[in-house]
This record gives structure tokens, C-alpha cells and sequence, in this order.
């Protein structure tokens, strides 16, 4: 059954470990709004996980002599660069934000609090990558 569905599987699963693996930490460091919700950056990176895992199954299922292959590790080198630097930037552009609202507040202007979606550091997509990698052998030794 697995074997029908491991690219299906394995990215769902590389993203469920690492969201779980958030949670387990933020728990140990009693870090409340990253218990409350392990979503938005933070070690390990969740989308990392996800594209890392499917990727590493297909190259270990097919080599890298493949067009499937190439795309690939094209998308995970686009994922990857996205979580490094595009939210990281909408992250720190959040933070001027917040500080504007916060300023405006006090001159009594109200405005929907907006959210800070932090990026990744690349030691979080690093250990993104590692958890893709360990759920893609994990996947394949069981098929």
C-alpha cells in the first residue's frame, strides 16, 4: 500500500515530523505562542521538510539521470531560497509594521494587529533537509 502512495505519503509525513518536532521543542523551551502554534518558522523548517523528503525518495527511486528528478531538485532549490530569504524579509518588513501599528495605537488610530510570519535561518532549513532525508530512507526501506 505504501508503495502506491510514497510521493504522497513521504512529503505529508516530512512535514507532520517536523511540525511535531516544532512543537516538541518549543514545549521543552516553554516558548507558549510556538506551542500555541508551531506554523511559522522556526527549527525544523516544515517546508523544507516536505519538498526535501519527496525529493530525496525520487532521486533514491530513480537516480539523477531523469527529467523528474531535475524538476525535482529544481523546486526544492526554489522552496529552500523562498524559506531563507523571501519570508524572512516579509518577516523583518512585519516587524517595521508592527512597530507603525504600535505607534499609531498610541495616537489612538486602531488597526487589526497584523502577524509576523517569520522566515527561516538556514540552520532551521538545515535541519529541514535532514528530516526530508530521513523520512525519504524511512519511506524507501519500507517499500
Amino acid at each position: 500500500m505504501i508503495e502506491l502512495y510514497q510521493y504522497i505519503i513521504t512529503p505529508i509525513a516530512g512535514v507532520l515530523l517536523a511540525q511535531s518536532m516544532k512543537r516538541i521543542l518549543a514545549r521543552a523551551s516553554n516558548d507558549k505562542t510556538r506551542v500555541k502554534f508551531a506554523g511559522m518558522g522556526g527549527f525544523p523548517s516544515a517546508h523544507t521538510a516536505g519538498i526535501t523528503s519527496v525529493t530525496f525518495l525520487i532521486l533514491l527511486n530513480e537516480g539523477l539521470s531523469g527529467a523528474v528528478s531535475g524538476l525535482a531538485l529544481a523546486t526544492s532549490v526554489v522552496i529552500i531560497y523562498d524559506a531563507l530569504n523571501l519570508r524572512r524579509s516579509a518577516g523583518d518588513l512585519a516587524l517595521i509594521v508592527l512597530a507603525l501599528q504600535k505607534e499609531t495605537e498610541k495616537n489612538r488610530i486602531t488597526r487589526k494587529r497584523i502577524a509576523r510570519l517569520k522566515g527561516h535561518t538556514p540552520l532551521e532549513v538545515a535541519g529541514g533537509i535532514l528530516v526530508g532525508f530521513i523520512v525519504a530512507i524511512t519511506i524507501k526501506l519500507l517499500v
